[in-house]
């Protein structure tokens, strides 16, 4: 669960952001997967990395050949800091 309000809009800015590079290397992510994918999570423990690459990974992966970059990107992208 996200506590504050500030978490949320950022943390939502980061689904975007990772939405949009998921784009940028050539995987169709539509706006409504992404509306889908911000519900989903709502759903989920975010603070499981496991919870969200599999939220992801569902709801933003259509094509089987997909597979290989969503998890390059989402290994670079969430990765810790």
């Amino acid at each position: 669960m996200i506590a504050t309000e500030g978490d949320a809009v950022r943390f939502t800015a980061s689904i975007v952001d990772f939405v949009r590079r998921l784009r940028g290397v050539g995987v169709a992510v539509s706006p409504a997967q992404s509306a889908d994918l911000l519900s989903a999570l709502q759903l989920v423990d975010v603070l499981s990395r496991n919870d969200v690459y599999a939220a992801c990974r569902c709801l933003l992966v259509k094509r089987h050949d997909d597979l290989p970059v969503f998890d390059m990107v989402f290994a670079m992208f969430w990765r810790s800091p």
